[in-house]
């Protein structure tokens, strides 16, 4: 059996560790989604959050997003995917 800071068996299923990935729940009330992801996706994840935090009584936020997004250099699949 695998020990953890949770306690004992936290993280293990029929005796098999359990993967490295983080369940969230989305603060929405009113979705009640759960996500489960990645540890590699973990960052960008909280990332948004925090933007969707910090960015909530700001009314032009669509208008600087979508600026952003326009005038951004493009991405490449590959540059997405790569680790």
């Amino acid at each position: 059996m695998l020990s953890s800071p949770e306690g004992e068996g936290a993280g293990v299923r029929d005796g098999r560790a359990a993967p490295a990935t983080a369940s969230l729940h989305s603060p929405s009330a009113s979705s009640r989604t759960s996500h489960h992801m990645g540890v590699k996706h973990l960052p960008a994840y909280l990332d948004e959050i925090a933007f969707k935090y910090n960015n909530r009584d700001n009314e032009h936020v669509s208008r600087e997003t979508l600026r952003v997004l326009v005038t951004a250099d493009p991405l490449t699949y590959q540059e997405l995917i790569e680790d």
